[in-house]
Formats: structure tokens, sequence, C-alpha cells
């Protein structure tokens, strides 16, 4: 037993040195060359600046008021207990340091190098700019309020549980970091570089500006309040959990990305390039400015309360199922996108380039604003409320259906458009410019200020209630049938206009402007102001009065004749002739010219109108 009062510059060469008890109130400067130390007490009120070599150094209480300065190189060092106010500056270079407790109020800038760092107790008030170098790290616990600057180069890094308040600025450099658990208030700013960091669990308040390098980063968990500004670079993310209240501005860089489960509250400037992304879940309150590129985007859901100003850049996605309420401004470019479903509110604004985009489902209540430009767009739902200002550009526009409550103002210019559904209660102010537009089914309330330039339109048929102000210019519209409620002021400009129908309540001020118009049935209850101009090789100029009276009986005896039928004084056409003749005739046009006759009567309680088939004319006369 030793109590001096001052225990200095002194030397210990023992062949064995344990049991002992030292009490100085000062022990520092001393060397210490034992075979072996074990079972000592150490109590000075400081302990500094003094060496010890034993082989091995087990067992032993430290408890000075300061530990700072000396230098351990035992090579055992297990067992042994140290509770000093502060130890700072000292060096443990143990071959085994197991089991050993620290206490210290402050534990910085000291340096451990055992081989083996394992079952240790680590409880420091702060416990900053230490480096540990041990080749195994695991078993061990760390407890300070503060764990900052440090170094950890082992080996392995396992099993290890961290609960400090702060974790930040530490490097980590393990080959392995798995099992371990980290529970700091805030974890940011640190570099995780293990070959695998699987099955570890994180649960700061604050995990930002991290940065993540492990080959395998897979079944860990992450439950930071602030996930942001983190880079992960794993070879494989998969099957891991992240629910951070805050992922934004972070960076994810995994060959593999899948079964993975993303619940921040906030996803937003993240940045994902794995290879392939696949059923993964991401169930933030907002998704908004984040960029995927992976090779594959598959079988993932994407539940944000908010999806916008994203960019998709992957080869295929399939099978995912999107279910923000407001999808905005998001910009996707796969090679093929299909089998997808999208269930937002809102719709707008948005980029969709794939090649293919097929068998896909939209839900949102509005779809505005936005592009699709695949070079097949077929099989597709769209069931939105509104559709209106968007733009598709397929090669191909086939089998798809189309729900909304309006759709105006949008613009679609496939090559082919066939075998379609549209059901909008409006479908106004829109531009259809298909090589094809043949076997679609139009079944608008309203059909108004529409624009259709296909080649072929034919076999379609249109159902609204007002086909008003559009205008038709196909090659060929034979074989449509219309059934508007009110078709008035639409133009028709095609080619042939053969086996048509035409079943408005009113057709007024209609022009028709085919080089052949045969075969047609028009049926409206009111038909007046419409004109049908004829080809140039039928025009026909009236040259008097007994010449238009010889072409009208001629015209009523081998031409077909549309009445307004129900009318009063209006009963065949034959008596209106006669009514003619007799000079009770107001206007007479032939084509786009026209001969007029002065006696007009003041009697105009119908209108008569003679489709002269053969000369392709129109004869309009007020009575």
């Amino acid at each position: 037993m030793f109590h001096p009062s001052a225990l200095s510059d002194n030397t210990f060469h023992p062949s064995a040195l344990s049991d002992n008890t030292f009490h100085p109130s000062t022990l520092s400067d001393n060397t210490f060359h034992p075979s072996a130390l074990s079972g000592s007490t150490f109590h000075p009120s400081a302990l500094s600046d003094n060496t010890f070599h034993p082989s091995t150094l087990s067992g032993n209480t430290f408890h000075p008021s300061t530990l700072s300065g000396n230098t351990f190189h035992p090579s055992t060092l297990s067992g042994n207990t140290f509770h000093p106010s502060a130890l700072s500056g000292s060096t443990f270079h143990p071959s085994a340091l197991s089991g050993s407790t620290f206490h210290p109020s402050t534990l910085s800038g000291n340096t451990f190098h055992p081989s083996t760092l394992s079952g240790n107790t680590f409880h420091p008030s702060a416990l900053s700019g230490n480096t540990f170098h041990p080749s195994a790290l695991s078993g061990n616990t760390f407890h300070p309020s503060a764990l900052s600057g440090n170094t950890f180069h082992p080996s392995a890094l396992s099993g290890n549980t961290f609960h400090p308040s702060a974790l930040s600025g530490n490097t980590f450099h393990p080959s392995a970091l798995s099992g371990n658990t980290f529970h700091p208030s805030a974890l940011s700013g640190n570099t995780f570089h293990p070959s695998a960091l699987s099955g570890s669990t994180f649960h700061p308040s604050d995990l930002s500006g991290s940065t993540f390098h492990p080959s395998d980063l897979s079944g860990s968990t992450f439950h930071p309040s602030d996930l942001s500004g983190s880079t992960f670079h794993p070879s494989a993310l998969s099957g891991s959990t992240f629910h951070p209240s805050a992922l934004s501005g972070s960076t994810f860089h995994p060959s593999a990305l899948s079964g993975s489960t993303f619940h921040p509250s906030a996803l937003s400037g993240s940045t994902f390039h794995p290879s392939a992304l696949s059923g993964s879940t991401f169930h933030p309150s907002t998704l908004s400015g984040n960029t995927f590129h992976p090779s594959t985007l598959s079988g993932n859901t994407f539940h944000p309360s908010t999806l916008s100003g994203n960019t998709f850049h992957p080869s295929a996605l399939s099978g995912s199922t999107f279910h923000p309420s407001a999808l905005s401004g998001s910009t996707f470019h796969p090679s093929a996108l299909s089998g997808s479903t999208f269930h937002p509110s809102t719709l707008s604004g948005n980029t969709f380039h794939p090649s293919t985009l097929s068998g896909n489902t939209f839900h949102p209540s509005a779809l505005s604003g936005n592009t699709f430009h695949p070079s097949a767009l077929s099989g597709n739902t769209f069931h939105p409320s509104a559709l209106s200002g968007n733009t598709f550009h397929p090669s191909a526009l086939s089998g798809n259906t189309f729900h909304p409550s309006a759709l105006s103002g949008n613009t679609f210019h496939p090559s082919a458009l066939s075998g379609n559904t549209f059901h909008p209660s409006a479908l106004s102010g829109n531009t259809f410019h298909p090589s094809a537009l043949s076997g679609s089914t139009f079944h608008p309330s309203d059909l108004s200020g529409s624009t259709f330039h296909p080649s072929d339109l034919s076999g379609s048929t249109f159902h609204p209630s007002a086909l008003s102000g559009s205008t038709f210019h196909p090659s060929a519209l034979s074989g449509s049938t219309f059934h508007p409620s009110a078709l008035s002021g639409s133009t028709f400009h095609p080619s042939d206009l053969s086996g048509s129908t035409f079943h408005p309540s009113a057709l007024s001020g209609s022009t028709f402007h085919p080089s052949a118009l045969s075969g047609n049935t028009f049926h409206p209850s009111a038909l007046s102001g419409y004109v049908f101009p004829p080809p140039a090789q039928a025009q026909v100029q009236a040259q008097s009065y007994s010449r238009w009276v010889e072409i009208t009986q001629a015209a009523l005896q081998t031409s077909q004749a549309m009445l307004p039928l129900g009318t009063p004084n209006c009963s065949s056409a034959y008596e209106n002739h006669i009514r003619y003749s007799e000079g009770k005739c107001g206007r007479l046009l032939w084509g786009t010219s026209k001969a007029g006759y002065d006696n007009i009567s003041a009697d105009r309680s119908c209108l008569l109108l003679l489709c002269l088939m053969p000369l392709g004319v129109i004869i309009r006369i007020g009575i």
C-alpha cells in the first residue's frame, strides 16, 4: 500500500505488481514496467504523463480526478475500471482491450490501438477527437452525451450500442458494420465506409449530412426525425426501413434498391440512382423535387400527399402504384410505362416520355397541362374529373378509355387513333390530328369548338348533346354516325362524305364541302342555313326562270328530297314547286352563285330545302 502525498519521476520494474493500492495526491511522470500489473488500485487526484508497459494490465481500478497524457502498452488490457473526471490525450496500445469500463466526465483526444476492442463500456459525458483502430470493435457500449470528431477504423464493428445525445463529424471505416444500434439525438456530418452495413438500427433525431458507402446496406432501419443531405452509396439497399420526418437533399446510389420502405414526412430534393428500384414503398407526406434514375422501377408504391417536380428516368416503370394527393410538374422518362396505377387528386403539368405507355390506370380528379410522348399509348384508362390543356403525341393511341367530366383544350397527335372511347361530359376546344381516326366512340355532353384533322374518319360514332362550331377535315368521312342534339355552325371538309348518318335535332348554319356526297342520311328536326357547295364540274348557272323550273322538276323525279316534315304549307315538294312556279319564290342558291327574284312573298311560314344530288347543289327557298 502506497500513500505518499506525491509519487513522481519514479521507475518501477518489478516482475509482478499486483493487488497493490496507490493513494498519492499526485502520480505523474512515473514509469511502470512490470511483467504483470493486475488487481491494483490507483486513487491519485492526478494521474498524468505516466507510462505503463506491463505485459498484462487486468483487473485494476483507476480513480484519479485527472487521467491525461499517459501511455498504456500492455499486451492485454481487460477487466479494468477507469473513473477519472477527465481522460484526455492518453494512448492505449494493448493487443486486447476487453471488459474494461471507462467512466470519465470527458474522454477526448485519446488514441486506442488494440487488436480487439470488445465488451467494454464507455460512459463519458463527452467523447470527442479520439481515434479507435482495433481489428475488431464488437459488443461495446458507448453512452456519452456527445460523440463527435472521433475516428473508428476497426475491421469489424458489430453488436455495439451507441447512445450519445450528439454523434457528429465522426468517421467509421469498418469492413463490416452489422447488428449495431445508434440512438443519438443528432447524427450529422458523419461518414460510414463499411463493406457491409446490415441489420443495424439508426434512431437519431437528426441524421443529416452523413455519408454511407457500404457495399451492402440491407435490413437496416433508419428512424431519424431529419435525414437530409445524406449520401448513400451501397451496392445493395434492400429490405431497409427509413422513418425520418424529413428526407430531403439526400443521394442514393445503390446498385439495387428493392423491398425497402420509406416513411418520411418530407422527401424532397433527393436523388435515387439504383440500377434496380423494385418492390419499395414510399409513404412521405411530401415527395417533391426528387430524381429517380434506376434502370428498373417496378412494383413500387408511392403514397405521398404531394408528388411534384420529381424526375423519373427508369428504363422500365411497370406495376407501380402512385397515390399522392397532388402529382404536378414531374417528369417520367421510362422506356416502358405499363400496368402502373396513378390515383392523385391532381395530376397537372407533368411530362411522360415513355416509348410504351400501355395498360396503366389514371384516376386523378384533375388531369391538366400534362404532356404525353409515348410511341404507343394503348389499353390505358383515364378517369379524371377534368382533362384539359394536355398534349398527347403517341404514334399509336388505341383501345384507351377516357372518362373525364371535362375534356377541353387538349391536343392529340397520334398516327393512329382507333378503338378508343371518350365519355366526358364536355369535350370542347380540343384538336385531333391523327392519320387514322376510326372505330372510336365519342359520348360527351358537349363537343364544340373542337378540330378533327384525321386522314380517315370512318366508322366512328359521335353522341354529344351539342356539336357546334367544330371543324372536321378528314380525307374520308364515310360510314360515321353523328347523334348530337344540336349540330350548328360546324364545318365538314372531307373528300368523301358517303354513307354517313346525321341525327341532330338542329342542323343549321353548317357547311359541307365534300367532293363526293352520296348515300348519306340527314334526320334533323330543323335544317336551315346550310350550304352544300357542289363540285366544280356540276356548277349550273340559272339562266332564266323557266330553266329553274325545268331543273327543279327533274330533280324532284330523279333525286332525293329532304323536307322539314311536319311544318305547315310544306306537305310535298310538288305543291311547293307549283307555288314557286306561280311567282311565289323568294331566293335561289346555285352553289356559291345566286340568282335573285324580287317578288319575295311576305309568307315565310316554312323553308324548303331541296338537295339536287345529281347536280350537287342546294336550293333554299323562302316562302
